[in-house]
């Protein structure tokens, strides 16, 4: 199962979610994947490439999702996405994300955080640090196994800029 999300509003600018959703860190995949706007690259980002797709870092969580907006003076404002699930697990050759069909299976913990300055609440334009932590168990991957390699601690931080300058 690809999705699975429930949300609740705690109020005009929050709302909270528990299910399956994209990670808050990958900035690339919560604004430009589902096509909300062009894209800004004709593949996939290296980075940004799902679980199952070869990817390195993990895309997808699975648990509680805290999003919210505050307005800041004028027109800025300040949005924050947090999270807290189960990551993926490194089995064989590839990241594979938690199942919500078969929960009963060994992941362990990934958090996430993404905080986005925008100096038009209504506007594209925005500045903001990613920070992701996940503690990824080896399970099935035979050369890991073989080295006595476990579980992998992975720490992901980084910063954006997603600009559109217009002339008028």
């Amino acid at each position: 199962m690809e999705r699975l999300q429930l949300g609740w509003q705690g109020g005009e600018e929050s709302i909270g979610w528990l299910g399956r959703f994209h990670s808050p860190s990958r900035y690339w995949n919560a604004i430009y994947h589902h096509g909300q706007f062009l894209q800004t690259s004709i593949t996939r980002p290296f980075l940004e490439q799902f679980e199952d797709d070869g990817g390195v870092l993990p895309t997808h969580s699975s648990g509680l999702l805290f999003e919210t907006a505050h307005k800041l003076e004028d027109t800025a404002g300040l949005q924050i996405a947090a999270s807290f699930g189960a990551a993926p697990i490194i089995d064989r050759n590839e990241l594979k994300p938690f199942d919500l069909l078969d929960p009963g299976s060994s992941h362990r913990a990934v958090a996430d955080l993404r905080l986005a300055y925008l100096p038009d609440q209504l506007g594209d334009n925005q500045i903001g640090l990613v920070l992701s932590w996940a503690d990824l168990e080896v399970d099935g991957n035979q050369t890991a196994e073989q080295q006595g390699l476990r579980r992998v601690e992975q720490v992901s931080i980084g910063a954006y800029l997603d600009w559109h300058w217009q002339q008028d």
